[in-house]
């Protein structure tokens, strides 16, 4: 996704070549103050004149990223695009900077005036486009966090924002409009640390690289030592992402002032010396291989960036470095196709995914193959406008004067909107009253009643984390019912402590995200389950409780063992004295939240423009037939099997909504998780009834039990 975040003058997208000027401008060759290189720029003196293949890597990688977005299966690691922009950033940025110091004319003010003028027309153009769709296309909770998307975007901080929103019940990257601004984000993050840090370098006379390579070095351990750890955050944030512009910011240096030593040194490393006169082509042959094996090797279940974003990172070093005299730069990126291409790549990158990513929201799904083409093509066309009758006169014709405030204008405009769509929590005044009711779930308010980060707990957390108060003290001596699983059996909770104003019985809840209760299995989403299902199984055989509720979403049907792996855990569970072992299976399964879902069947007046009460549209039939699966390994284990999906659908759909104690709610909140009004619902049906069988009399409370206006789903 990316992405995570999941999403060149200066940026992976902006400049054409170096120093600001229209392309095919050469850069001034005059040396009015010596560099701290102690020696004249080896490249050499003569004017440096626009390099047009810088352009075409720059095709290289905007196509590899839209490539990815629009046909993943085909481009698997086209996100490495972005990395091959970073290099080309560092490298363009720093150039710009060590020429202008080097000839004495370096000045913050007009580098980011240049910055300004190059970055905010398009970005401000797609912000409104963003937000006047998302107007007609989102629910208020997500229009309002497009809202913060759109303000995050505009202060170029969407990969800290990014990176707060990443969590187990985050968005999917493809419904997030405004994902691919996250790369933006460092790279401004980094023009406004990088100036500042070269010029007070080149003032004290130190040389430039005995500070690059330090920092780049630290910042790719940084990448290395986290990405194991928190994906994330070695994903979205800059401490862990600077190591790739510092590459191009080395190669900048390299290029300017120490050219010829660079090239003399790699020749004595490699001892190939009969190679001199080809190093350009080798040095471009190795950059381009190193570039296409990411693309095709890599894909979204790598692990990334670490160690693999070498492989596009210093593909794209090799490929700058060989310079416009090697076959492939001169014939292939220096291509008028790839050129054009390039200098529209700034804009092609803003626009491409925003219209992906509605097409997928309107439509309820992935869209097709064809639909996609035309969206990449009307993204080209509106990528070639924007070049043509936005950025050139901004940036060369005659508005480029007056552009700086108008620009910052507009950009705080935009700013506006998306804190318009933030403080009225996303302008529920669009829809009307029934669609209201669909357009505002917040998930807090959801997963209140689940006790998370005591008795609930999710990586990088172990049991370690569990609280005392996990196990009911009170009232002493009554039954105790273990709830063991996943975010399942805690979506199950609420409904159980509801219960308990009709029995007498206590509740032990141990549950962690993502870890099926099983014995002796290692989940390879997360590590830490073994451990933690070990320490639960201890604590099992130690309170000795009555009832042991198993649930989880995944149970990973797909596994060679794990059917061998259930019956043991039950097995194990009744040796040890559980009288009743309950396996709860999946809830049903929507291809989208149920109440995105909703919202598109809504509008696409299949149920005449009412919202229903049970709905086949998006519901995921896969899930239905892993139920089924499911119970059939439960059967002859000695376990009772609980299927929600029994409760919930039948062949004209699944419940939507559902009504207990005179509260209406939606039956999830997201995809899969039952809202609190849900879980009492399938509890008091579903579960409520084992627990009347299986409870003492004396146990049972003159309350009784509402009856289930469902029939019982539950199997032995």
């Amino acid at each position: 996704m990316s992405p995570k975040s999941s999403s060149c003058s200066s940026d992976p997208i902006t400049d054409s070549g170096l120093p600001a000027r229209a392309p095919g401008e050469p850069i001034s060759g005059n040396k009015s103050r010596a560099h701290t290189g102690k020696r004249p720029p080896s490249t050499d003196s003569r004017p440096q004149a626009y390099r047009p293949d810088v352009d075409g890597l720059r095709a290289v990688a905007v196509l590899s990223v839209v490539g990815f977005h629009a046909y993943s299966r085909f481009v698997p690691g086209g996100f490495v695009g972005v990395d091959v922009f970073f290099v080309i950033s560092g490298f363009l940025i720093s150039s710009i900077i060590f020429k202008e110091l080097e000839e004495g004319r370096f000045k913050f003010t007009r580098f980011y005036q240049r910055r300004v003028r190059r970055i905010f027309p398009a970005l401000s153009i797609v912000l409104l486009a963003t937000w006047i769709a998302g107007w007609f296309a989102l629910m208020t909770g997500e229009y309002k966090q497009l809202g913060q998307n759109i303000a995050a975007g505009a202060g170029f901080v969407s990969n800290v924002l990014l990176w707060r929103q990443s969590g187990y019940f985050d968005s999917a990257a493809e419904l997030k409009p405004l994902l691919h601004l996250w790369s933006l984000g460092i790279e401004e993050q980094f023009y406004l640390l990088w100036p500042l840090a070269v010029y007070l370098t080149w003032k004290l006379r130190v040389k430039p690289l005995k500070f690059i390579l330090p920092v780049l070095g630290i910042s790719f351990v940084l990448n290395v030592g986290t990405v194991g750890l928190s994906p994330d955050t070695a994903f979205y944030l800059p401490h862990t992402r600077f190591w790739e512009l510092m590459i191009g910011s080395s190669l900048a240096y390299i290029h300017l002032f120490k050219k010829d030593e660079f090239d003399d040194e790699l020749i004595r490393t490699f001892r190939i010396s009969r190679w001199k006169s080809r190093l350009p082509d080798l040095k471009a042959s190795l950059g381009l291989l190193f570039i296409a094996a990411a693309v095709v090797l890599l894909n979204k279940g790598s692990v990334f960036p670490g160690v693999w974003a070498l492989l596009p990172t210093v593909g794209a070093f090799l490929l700058i470095s060989a310079g416009n005299t090697a076959w492939i730069n001169r014939k292939f990126l220096s291509n008028r196709t790839m050129v054009l291409v390039g200098l529209i790549s700034y804009p092609l990158y803003l626009w491409h995914w925003p219209m992906l990513s509605f097409a997928r929201i309107v439509g309820g799904g992935e869209p097709s193959n064809l639909l996609k083409l035309a969206i990449v093509a009307l993204a080209i066309l509106l990528s070639w406008l924007t070049y043509q009758v936005v950025e050139k006169p901004i940036r060369h014709g005659r508005l480029s004067g007056m552009a700086v405030p108008a620009l910052a204008a507009a950009m705080i405009a935009v700013v506006g909107l998306g804190a318009l769509s933030i403080f009225t929590h996303g302008l529920p005044a669009r829809y009307s009253s029934d669609l209201r009711q669909l357009t505002d779930f917040k998930e807090n308010e959801r997963t209140s009643g689940w006790r998370e980060g005591r008795c609930f707990i999710g990586p990088p957390h172990d049991a370690s984390t569990f609280d005392a108060t996990c196990t009911d003290a009170e009232p002493a001596g009554a039954p105790l019912v273990y709830l063991w699983g996943d975010s399942h059996a805690a979506d199950l909770y609420p409904g159980l402590r509801q219960m308990q104003a009709s029995y007498t019985f206590r509740i032990a809840q141990y549950d962690s995200a993502l870890c099926t209760p099983v014995l002796d299995f290692d989940n390879p989403r997360q590590k830490l389950c073994r451990k933690t299902n070990d320490w639960v199984w201890e604590k099992i055989s130690k309170d000795r409780p009555e009832v042991v509720i198993l649930a989880a979403q995944f149970w990973f049907t797909d596994l060679p063992d794990m059917r061998l792996r259930i019956s043991e855990t039950v097995m194990k569970l009744k040796q040890s004295g559980v009288k009743t072992v309950m396996l709860v299976g999946p809830n049903p399964e929507w291809k989208e939240t149920l109440a995105r879902s909703l919202f598109v069947n809504y509008y696409r007046g299949e149920s005449f423009h009412k919202i229903p009460n049970k709905m086949l549209f998006n519901v995921d039939d896969s899930v239905i037939a892993f139920d089924r699966r499911l119970k059939e390994w439960v059967s002859g284990t000695g376990a009772l099997y609980i299927s929600p999906i029994s409760l919930l659908c039948d062949q004209t759909g699944c419940l939507t909504r559902v009504e207990v104690n005179g509260v209406t709610d939606l039956t999830a909140f997201d995809q899969h998780h039952l809202t609190p009004v849900g879980s009492q619902y399938v509890t008091r049906a579903i579960i409520g009834p084992v627990l009347e069988d299986v409870l003492s009399p004396e146990a049972r409370k003159t309350a009784k039990l509402p009856t289930a206006k469902k029939k019982s789903s539950r199997t032995s």
